[in-house]
């Protein structure tokens, strides 16, 4: 805990580290940006810090497509996707109203390793 203080201090944030604010996000002096996560937002006597240092190689975007990173990339518009059979599956079963099916959208995602891109999660109530 001395550490993470130490690290929201030194970044000087502007909400102090608490209880009541257990969630801080920290730039060190090299640059380095990072998270710190305490109780009650992690389990009791943890604490969470991630550093993530930026990269000192500058990719271009033909980089990018030399490397097949736009590869996968699907373009969905909001009234055409072209989904995946195991995509319509999962999107299927989180339109579901009960909370097992949720539970198991979630519990597939993850093991699927999907990323989350939503600004509102009230469609897992």
């Amino acid at each position: 805990m001395t550490l993470a203080k130490t690290l929201t201090n030194l970044s000087k944030i502007k909400i102090p580290l608490s209880h009541d604010n257990p969630i801080a996000s920290v730039v060190l002096p090299g640059g380095e940006r990072g998270q710190i996560i305490i109780p009650p937002a992690t389990e009791n006597n943890s604490v969470v810090i991630s550093i993530r240092k930026p990269s000192l190689t500058r990719f271009t975007i033909d980089d990018y497509v030399r490397t097949g990173r736009f590869d996968n990339v699907r373009i969905a518009t909001k009234h055409e996707a072209i989904l995946t059979e195991r995509q319509r599956y999962l999107y299927e079963l989180s339109r579901r109203p009960d909370g097992q099916s949720k539970a198991q959208f979630l519990r597939e995602a993850v093991k699927d390793r999907l990323n989350f891109l939503n600004r509102r999660w009230d469609w897992l109530r």
